[in-house]
């Protein structure tokens, strides 16, 4: 089972515990097109990917690493969720020890995706 940008969205926003419904209006998109983006039917513009990403604190990266090609995408058996959300765990770990350390040495912390 191959792993897409819809797919990932999905996973991810279920992980955290959000509703379509939420998503959307938190993201500014609309049900219907994240709708379509979950069920693979529609690819999501940059633009919608950087309002997911956001409102779901995941770098964007990783949903274009994800997407980076048909042939390219992650591949899985049985685990693909369970993979996944540990990748965005160590994700989220790493930008926190990040950020810890900065802090520790008297500097502000920026992380990619939150420059606005």
């Amino acid at each position: 089972m191959a792993v897409t940008i819809g797919k990932a969205i999905k996973v991810i926003r279920e992980a955290k515990g959000k509703s379509l419904g939420a998503l959307a209006t938190q993201s500014k998109l609309s049900v219907p097109y994240l709708s379509l983006v979950e069920s693979d039917k529609r690819t999501p513009s940059l633009d919608a990917i950087k309002r997911l990403a956001e409102t779901l604190e995941v770098p964007a990266d990783i949903f274009l690493l994800i997407g980076s090609g048909r042939g390219s995408c992650l591949t899985s058996t049985d685990d693909l969720t369970d993979r996944l959300l540990a990748f965005v765990n160590r994700m989220e770990a790493l930008q926190e020890k990040l950020k810890d350390a900065l802090d520790k040495q008297g500097g502000k912390a920026t992380t990619r995706g939150n420059d606005d």
